[in-house]
This record gives C-alpha cells, structure tokens and sequence, in this order.
C-alpha cells in the first residue's frame, strides 16, 4: 500500500507525487533514481470561487534527494561522475530544490 499525503482533507498519493517529480527531473539521456522527497512549504496560493471544484490553487516547495549508478551506461556523459564520492549500495547521491505549482 502506498503511504498518502493527506493536507486539508485531500489525499494526494505520494507515488503520483513521485511520478511527477521524477519526469521532471531526470534528464533525457541519464537515469537516476528518487531517493526521498521532502516538502518544506506548501501554501494556498488562491481559494477563488472558480476554483473550489478542483480545489484551490498550491503552491509546493521542497527538495528531491536522487541517486545515479557512475557504472551505468547512461550516466557516462554526467563529467567526473566516476570521482564523485560513493554511498553504501555504491551510488552518486545529490539534491535538487523545486517549486510545484497546483
């Protein structure tokens, strides 16, 4: 099952959450995997009347931890990814802010 993220009586399933972000922010010809995501603000941006049957306009702020394989094929063009410090299942580990609009 997976875990939700309940804010102001809406689920949002955190594996489409996920999905989003990771279409978003992997590059065309390398592959990494989203570690974890962590949300740091979210903020009702606008609650007009227009908008009450989708549900009001969001603003979400966060960071997304990844993780590159340097002995991957793909990941060969990323410069010095071979020099880049290891974690204990061998991976590149880095981070990335970003800013959702819904």
């Amino acid at each position: 099952m997976h875990k939700l993220y309940h804010y102001q009586k809406k689920v949002v399933p955190l594996h489409l959450l996920i999905s989003l972000v990771c279409l978003l922010c992997v590059a065309r010809d390398t592959y990494a995997r989203v570690v974890k995501i962590e949300i740091t603000d979210r903020k009702i941006v606008s609650d007009v009347p227009d908008h009450r049957q989708a549900g009001p306009y969001e603003m979400l702020k966060g960071v997304i931890f990844l993780e590159v394989d340097p002995e991957n094929p793909e990941n060969k063009q990323i410069v010095d990814l071979q020099l880049a410090p290891r974690n204990d299942r061998n991976m590149v580990e880095f981070s990335t802010e970003f800013e959702l609009h819904k």
